[in-house]
C-alpha cells in the first residue's frame, strides 16, 4: 500500500511527542545528558486512552508501522504504570510496617507501667505457664523483679505450697516478668522475650526492640 505523506503541521500531538521520543533516544547516547523535565506520570486511564487513540490513527493510515509504533509506546506506558503502581505498594507497606512497630513500642510502654502499677496482674501469667509445665519436682524456682517479690511469695505460698518454691529475685528482670527454674528445664518469660514472640507471630521487625 502506497504511504500517505503527512505535513508536519498536521501530525497529532500524540505523532508529534512519539517521534521526538524515538529520535531523543538516537541521539542521547553519544551526549551528556541534560535535566529531565517534570512531567505528569500516565495514569491507567491515560494509558487506556492513548493504547486506543494509537490505534485509530495506525488504522487510518493504513500502515503496519504506524500500528507498530502505537503498540511500541502502549506497551512502554503500561509497563511504566505497572512499575508506579508497584512503588506505591512498596510504599503502603513501609508505611505499614512503620505503623505496627510505633503501635508495638506504644504498648510495650504501656504494658510495663502497667505491671509497675499493678504487679499483681503478673499472677495471671504466672498461673497459665504453670498450667502449662509438666509436673515440677524438686525445688523449682522462680526468679522476678524485686518489687514483685512480695506478692509472689504470698501466692505461692497459698497456691503451690507443696512445690516448695523457692522466690529468686533478679533486679535485671523487669516487673511483670519472670524465668522458671527446675529440674525438668527452663522457662523464661520475660517481657523482652514475650515481645519478641509477639513480634515474630506479626511478622514485623525486630529491630525497634533493641
Amino acid at each position: 500500500m502506497p504511504s500517505r505523506i503527512i505535513p508536519k503541521e498536521d501530525l497529532t500531538a500524540y505523532q508529534r511527542w512519539e517521534l521526538g521520543v524515538f529520535e531523543g533516544q538516537d541521539k542521547g547516547a553519544s551526549s551528556e545528558a541534560e535535566p529531565a523535565e517534570e512531567v505528569r506520570l500516565p495514569t491507567a486511564e491515560d494509558v487506556e486512552r492513548i493504547h486506543q487513540e494509537a490505534w485509530q490513527e495506525g488504522y487510518q493510515l493504513g500502515e503496519a508501522e504506524g500500528r507498530r509504533v502505537g503498540e511500541e509506546f502502549s506497551q512502554r506506558a503500561r509497563a511504566l504504570f505497572t512499575a508506579l503502581a508497584q512503588e506505591k505498594l512498596q510504599q503502603d507497606q513501609e508505611l505499614a510496617d512503620e505503623l505496627l512497630q510505633l503501635a508495638l513500642a506504644i504498648a510495650q510502654q504501656v504494658v510495663g507501667a502497667t505491671f509497675q502499677a499493678k504487679p499483681e496482674l503478673m499472677l495471671e501469667t504466672v498461673q497459665e505457664a504453670l498450667a502449662h509445665l509438666p509436673t515440677l519436682s524438686g525445688h523449682p524456682k522462680l526468679i522476678v523483679h524485686p518489687d514483685d517479690a512480695a506478692i509472689i511469695k504470698d501466692w505461692l505460698a497459698h497456691e503451690h505450697g507443696h512445690l516448695n518454691w523457692r522466690v529468686s529475685e533478679d533486679a535485671g528482670m523487669q516487673p511483670g516478668g519472670f524465668r522458671i527454674e527446675s529440674m525438668q528445664g527452663e522457662l523464661d518469660s520475660s517481657l523482652p522475650t514475650r515481645w519478641q514472640e509477639i513480634v515474630a507471630a506479626l511478622g514485623a521487625k525486630p529491630e525497634w526492640l533493641k
